[in-house]
């Protein structure tokens, strides 16, 4: 039988799979992932799960984590969704493909 720590308890894993994963939901600070836009792997990351949604545009240099960091862990995820993304060739997301003069 596994146990999980959290928060300095051990805790039994359930067998009713749609509960746990709420549990486990309310304690996550965030999910990640790659969406396919126009032939481009872009990188986002959303926080939150409220009603109010708010999307965090990197500027010109930087990225979700750079530019954003302290708002995605800060901000009331009960009463917002934030999602912040990538551009195209910064953070996480794919550089496009380019050829190179020789």
């Amino acid at each position: 039988m596994a146990l999980f720590l959290l928060r300095g308890r051990f805790f039994k894993p359930r067998t009713d799979t749609k509960r746990a994963m709420t549990a486990v939901q309310s304690y996550c600070s965030s999910m990640a992932g790659r969406q396919r836009v126009n032939g481009v792997d872009l990188f986002y990351e959303q926080t939150g799960s409220g009603k109010h949604p708010v999307l965090l545009l990197p500027g010109a240099l930087g990225c979700t984590r750079t530019d954003f960091g302290p708002q995605l862990k800060s901000l009331n995820k009960e009463l917002f969704t934030v999602v912040g993304w990538d551009p195209r060739g910064y953070g996480k997301s794919r550089p496009p493909r380019q050829r190179l003069p020789t």
